[in-house]
């Protein structure tokens, strides 16, 4: 991760590779040590502020800091004071967080199942949650989203989504890393990027800043992309013999947009995402998820 200070505009920018685990393996809300200024300004995704200059941070994320003029305040209360909802312990103490993600029917619950025996087999204290969900104000969302007789607006949803973990991200996720702990999601921002971004058109670079607050930066460690053809998928979910949810019932197009959308993400960050063959056996997607995982094991 590297820094530079723009000549003229006093922005500091701060950039890293793509996916490299920003806004994780950080003191999140503690003070900058040494620093000599108060940060006035983070901004997330968007356009460049005046001369400031950004850097970016995967793709079309970037991140720019305005620099002020002043020490900081010794009134402050709260100065050098740890902010509500902020990740503690160290880069060395923090778990792993393994995300997996796809469309409906790719099998993610399945290869969860799997996963979480064979990662605590290898000396791992695993927590396996979901989304949305995985806290009881997320369930009472997932409820809501899920509903197929509730209309919900686009945007509502996006919100809807990003509220749910926001919660989940303080009440549970932030915790469990802080303690050490590796947590199995089943699903987590990329689904909202694909979701809502890409399959309801929002726009993935706006769906990605409203995720960039909701879960304060928090990025997973390693997703795996169960990579299925929607056609493929409907078969699957059409023949559980259960009443289609609420997205479940979209057209096709809707999860051919989703589809490609997990495609790019790949494709920008290979490193995090890795892509895993969905359309054999449980045991193949099993085994070349923990190979996907083998360097993090």
């Amino acid at each position: 991760m590297g820094a530079r200070v723009g000549s003229g505009s006093g922005a500091v920018g701060l950039g890293g590779a793509a996916g490299q685990e920003l806004g994780r393996h950080r003191p999140r809300g503690g003070a900058l040590a040494g620093a000599t200024w108060t940060v006035e300004q983070v901004r997330v995704g968007g356009p460049p502020l005046g001369r400031e200059r950004r850097l970016e941070h995967g793709p079309g994320v970037g991140m720019a800091i305005e620099r002020g003029k002043h020490a900081p305040d010794p009134r402050d209360p709260l100065r050098g004071v740890a902010r509500p909802g902020r990740a503690v312990g160290s880069a060395a103490t923090m778990g792993r967080l393994i995300t997996i993600e796809g469309i409906d029917g790719a099998g993610k619950s399945t290869l969860a199942e799997g996963l979480l025996p064979a990662i605590s087999s290898r000396g791992h204290d695993v927590s396996l949650l979901r989304e949305p969900g995985g806290v009881r104000a997320a369930e009472r969302v997932r409820e809501l989203v899920k509903d197929p007789g509730m209309t919900i607006g686009a945007r509502t949803e996006a919100l809807l989504y990003a509220a749910a973990r926001a919660q989940l991200v303080e009440e549970a996720l932030e915790p469990l890393l802080a303690d050490g702990k590796w947590v199995l999601l089943d699903r987590f921002v990329d689904s909202s990027l694909a979701y809502q971004g890409a399959g309801r058109e929002l726009g993935v670079e706006a769906v990605r800043a409203i995720n960039e607050f909701a879960t304060g930066g928090l990025r997973a460690d390693r997703t795996l992309w169960l990579a299925l053809p929607p056609d493929i998928a409907r078969e699957r979910t059409g023949g559980r013999g259960q009443p289609a949810d609420r997205l479940e019932r979209e057209e096709a197009t809707f999860f051919e947009r989703i589809h490609a959308a997990y495609d790019a993400l790949w494709r920008a960050e290979p490193e995090r995402v890795r892509r895993i063959d969905a359309t054999g056996a449980p045991e193949q997607v099993l085994t070349a998820s923990l190979a996907a995982l083998s360097d993090l094991l």
